[in-house]
């Protein structure tokens, strides 16, 4: 399996990028290599391990570190109130999942990014890409993507990340609480995908097609 992410456009107005197309200019920063300066030192202390299982997972290590804000402010001993632990949120073994490691085994970092960015690249796949989507699923599960709260959780993971691109390239999200991405996503040899993600829109459209998706 093969997550390929491309950023071609992140706006947050008054300020706008450029679309990306062939090879990045050679003064952009190293993408996938190190974190955006965006996140605070509760995130940054675990940079080499999201970089590294991100890469692992063909995902975009900004990505995975909003996931990690969102889901633990990068409290790796935290549990949830059903189960999960953990930097990712990971559900364990004793929450009805046997073929996952304990509870207390997923409270290492490591591990729990290993999991939580494969349990993560996994559903992108089944989602073919469509990140609002997936980002919903993985936070309740296929029956639950329709719902406002995971609706909500996608919308606001996707914020961290926006304002992470942002700071990527030099810019303040605090001048601005409004965005909007365009990502290329391809997943396996299927074509190449546009998604149109914005903060302003309550990502609606990115579940019309929820029945195609192929459930677990």
């Amino acid at each position: 399996m093969l997550l390929r992410w491309t950023l071609i456009l992140a706006l947050l107005f008054p300020l706008s990028l450029p679309p990306r197309s062939g090879e990045p200019p050679g003064n952009d920063p190293p993408r996938s290599v190190v974190l955006s300066p965006y996140w605070g030192p509760a995130i940054r202390q675990w940079e080499p391990l999201i970089v590294y299982w991100a890469q692992e997972r063909g995902l975009d290590p900004d990505l995975v570190a909003a996931v990690v804000r969102k889901e633990s402010i990068g409290q790796a001993q935290k549990e949830g109130p059903y189960g999960a632990v953990g930097l990712m949120m990971v559900m364990p073994a004793e929450a009805g999942f046997p073929w996952r490691p304990s509870a207390e085994a997923l409270k290492d970092p490591s591990l729990n990014l290993a999991w939580g960015t494969g349990i993560l690249a996994e559903i992108v796949h089944k989602a073919q890409g469509d990140l609002a989507l997936a980002l919903s699923a993985y936070n309740g599960g296929w029956d639950q993507v329709h719902l406002p709260s995971t609706r909500q959780y996608a919308q606001s993971v996707l914020t961290f990340y926006a304002y992470a691109i942002a700071g990527r390239y030099g810019y303040s999200y605090q001048e601005s609480k409004a965005w909007t991405m365009v990502l290329i996503t391809q997943v396996d040899d299927r074509p190449q995908e546009i998604e149109v993600l914005s903060s302003e829109h309550y990502l609606a459209p990115c579940f019309d097609n929820v029945a195609q998706v192929y459930q677990a």
